[in-house]
This record gives structure tokens, sequence and C-alpha cells, in this order.
């Protein structure tokens, strides 16, 4: 990958607005739910139910704490341009459609041993004008970590989840996505949109090594809209750089990435402008 072909960053997020959402982080929580279930199969029929009833970041986190699991999060609603008639990315107020992301953490228990860390990152398109915004290629989000500071969890055999009850989201096409000691990068068909479904997210199951505190631990989070006729040529990971997904075509990319560590999320001061 030759360098002007990376796509370059935009922080913005720190730039706008955010609401923040704390649920239940204090306790352990208990080996067993109300269920009788483990925490882990607790948190996986989480991700099934959160993508078939379409809950926000504030509704999971009520549903988790209620059977033992830590949750805390935070949002924020950006614009992302929409495309033009001549095929340019707009720049003017309206040629742009808004989205909230969604970040979230936790910690999941089995045998009231710690089990893993989920992080969690989730879009929701259903503020702009979606019918004539998406289209393919799909859209692609980004989880990275530091390698001195997690690894992939061995607690459960699938380490990356996703919460779409349509489908929509997988690992990316062609490209090795997933990488234990950095992160994983997921795809969307956000074309999707015409069907009604405006919103989906994935997450990874983290080891945390010891050494580090939360307030120490990096993460990073990307989301790229893609507009027609780009292709996405790869995919790397690597600390401080971070996750870098190039396309052929810079012109026809927006990204948004936001990076912090473990414990700022929930941390309303975080996402002050």
């Amino acid at each position: 990958m030759t360098e002007n072909k990376k796509k370059s960053r935009r922080k913005i997020l720190k730039q706008l607005g955010v609401a923040t959402t704390v649920t239940g982080f204090a306790g352990v929580g208990s080996a067993k739910g109300k269920s009788g279930r483990s925490q882990p199969e607790i948190f996986d029929h989480s991700v099934e139910l959160k993508g078939k009833n379409g809950w926000n970041a504030s509704e999971w986190g009520e549903y988790l704490k209620q059977h033992g699991i830590t949750h805390e999060s935070s949002s924020t609603t950006v614009s992302i341009p929409k495309k033009t008639t001549d095929g340019d990315v707009g720049t003017q107020k309206f040629d742009r459609n808004d989205v909230t992301f969604e970040i979230s953490r936790g910690d999941v228990t089995k045998n009231r041993d710690f089990c893993y860390e989920y992080i969690h990152l989730g879009w929701n398109h259903s503020a702009g004008d979606v019918a004539e915004w998406g289209e393919a290629p799909p859209d692609t989000a980004a989880i990275g970590f530091h390698n001195d500071h997690y690894d992939r969890s061995y607690c459960d055999s699938e380490w990356v989840y996703y919460t779409d009850d349509s489908g929509n989201v997988s690992d990316v096409d062609g490209v090795d996505s997933k990488n234990p000691n950095s992160g994983a990068v997921c795809e969307w068909a956000d074309g999707g949109y015409l069907n009604g479904d405006t919103e989906a997210g994935f997450g990874v199951k983290l080891n945390p090594k010891d050494g580090y505190s939360p307030s120490e631990r990096e993460l990073e989070f990307d989301y790229y809209h893609t507009y027609s006729d780009v292709e996405l040529q790869g995919i790397s990971f690597s600390f401080p750089a971070g996750v870098g997904v190039t396309y052929g075509d810079t012109t026809k990319v927006w990204d948004v990435e936001r990076s912090f560590t473990a414990s700022q999320i929930g941390n309303q001061k975080t996402f002050s402008p």
C-alpha cells in the first residue's frame, strides 16, 4: 500500500456535543443471571436481542445491568456528507446526513471469575435522509487496541460479534479483517437503508493484560462511509498508528476516528467539544 493511497484521518468527534450513559459499572456481577444462564450466555443473547429490537446503548445497558453485567457507554451525533449529483462529496449542510455513534464497554464473568471485557461500536443513520443515501460498496467500521494493553479473549471461541438482525454486518469480504493482537474490522451493507435497516454495530471480547489500568489502555474506533465505485484495497493493524483501511480513491471515502483510553468511555468530559 502506497502512502498516497492511505485514507487520511479527520479527528472531528472531539469537536461535537455528546450524550453519555453509564449503567451499573461498579459491581462485579453474579455468576449466574436470573435465568440460570452464565454471564457469557446472557451477553451473547443480549447481542441478539439488541439487533432484533434495535436497542440503543442505554436500553442494552439496562438489560445487561439487570442480569449482573457491567456496562457504560457514550454517544455522539455527527454529519456525514452525501454524494452530490456530479459524484463529488457534498460540503454544504444540506448535502449531509446525521449519524449517531455509540461506544460501550463492560466486564463479563464466568463462575465468578473474570471472562472478558467487551468493547462495542454501534451506529444509527435514522436521523438522515437515508433512503437516498445508502448505496454500495459497504461501509466499514473498526475497533483497534494496543497489543501491550489487550489481546483477544479465549474465554469464548468467538471474540468478534455483530449486532444486526438483518445479516448486513460481517467480516470484510476477501480481506483478513481480524487481528487477535490489534483489532478487528467489519463491513456493513448500508444499501439496506432501502429495507429500513439504518443501524447496526459490532464488538470485540478482549483480555486486558497485566500491568496497565483502564486509564492507560488505549482504544481506537473508526467508521468509513464509502461512495460508489471505490475499492477497498487492504487493512493494516498497528499502534500507535491504529487500524488502517486503505481505499483506491480517497475522494470517495469519508471517515471519522476517535481514540481514547478504556476508562474514558462513559466520561462526559472526554466527549465535550
